[in-house]
């Protein structure tokens, strides 16, 4: 089954790596999220990764930036974030029994760009949670510095080379969101119960569907995604656990 460098680098940490790199990978089994780029496709059983010593952050950074910030390759935001907002969800991939918690917050505006953080929780008892806060500039799409922590090791500082773009995922029209709505409905999450425009689109793949449940109540507007193979079979759902306001640096980025 195909799968994108997002979600390998996702399990890279589940397994608790602290360094991402060179990757050999006998076989892995992630569901199908296609991404636009940068994007590897892998085919195999089982969900083992073996991992060399070193690592190339421009990967990591943009993969980690594009897990975070789409689901199968949608720009799916239905509000921008506001300074200080934070999301928690809940991402599960049925078809390993995999769970983990990931936060997304947008931490400040300077005149460098925008910092935001991204905190990968595990559920496994023997994995890490990871924290990483980088400074983006939306004008030029490059990503100007990274702090990061693994598990229990002491925040550092990756080096960051010039011309380091981060790839958004594909932003979709008013129009098209509304062509692909199938109905407002009532849905409860742990966050809440809220009223929300129900979207369904073909993945970018072309073999199953993406789908969003997108209310303006919550930063980036969207409460619950999932992922629908061409059989119809769920390979991800995620749901959102927590929002809030008043979110600031843990790593002393500023």
């Amino acid at each position: 089954m195909r799968a994108s460098i997002v979600l390998l680098l996702a399990l890279l940490v589940l397994e608790g790596c602290s360094c991402l790199g060179c990757l050999e990978i006998p076989s892995l089994s992630v569901p199908v999220i296609t991404v636009p780029s940068p994007t590897v496709q892998v085919q195999a059983p089982t969900p083992q990764v073996v991992v060399a010593p070193t690592v190339y952050p421009s990967i990591e950074f943009q993969a980690i930036y594009m897990y975070a910030f789409s689901v199968g390759g949608y720009w799916i935001w239905y509000r921008d974030f506001k300074e200080g907002e934070w999301t928690r969800w809940e991402i599960t991939l049925p078809d390993e029994g995999d769970v983990m918690e990931m936060e997304l917050a947008f931490l400040k505006r300077v005149p460098e760009g925008e910092w935001w953080r991204v905190q990968i929780i595990p559920k496994k008892e023997d994995s890490k949670p990871a924290i990483y806060e980088m400074l983006l500039s939306p004008e030029t799409h490059t990503i100007r510095r990274v702090r990061r922590k693994i598990g229990t090791l002491p925040p550092e500082e990756v080096p960051v080379t010039e011309n380091l773009y981060y790839i958004k995922p594909v932003k979709l029209t008013k129009e098209s969101i509304e062509g692909a709505t199938k109905g407002i409905e009532t849905i409860k999450v742990p966050a809440g119960t809220f009223t929300a425009r129900h979207v369904v689109y073909a993945s970018l793949d072309g073999k199953g569907r993406v789908e969003w449940w997108a209310t303006e109540k919550v930063p980036g507007g969207v409460v619950k995604a999932k992922v629908v193979d061409e059989e119809g079979k769920v390979s991800w759902i995620s749901v959102l656990l927590s929002y809030g306001t008043g979110a600031k640096t843990l790593l002393g980025v500023y």
